[in-house]
């Protein structure tokens, strides 16, 4: 990412692993609108601290309304 040494996730809970959905189900516990989500993180080599973010993410209510939420942002490490 620019001058920082950065690691690239992507993730996607559609095709999760059987661990990653036990921890989206975890997740949902406390944001219980949560559907589906997508998206990349990098963070930092060095300080593990998140500096990039893309994510998509679907959500339902307990009234069965939909939506879609984009999120997308950079952190500058201190």
């Amino acid at each position: 990412m620019g001058a920082i040494p950065a690691d690239k996730f992507t993730f996607d809970t559609n095709t999760a692993t059987p661990a990653q959905k036990r921890g989206l189900e975890r997740a949902r516990l406390v944001v219980t609108t949560i559907g589906e989500g997508r998206g990349t993180a990098w963070i930092a080599k060095d300080s593990g601290v998140l500096i990039k973010f893309n994510i998509d993410a679907d959500y339902r209510d307990k009234n069965n309304r939909a939506w879609k939420e984009h999120y997308e942002g950079e952190v500058t490490p201190k």
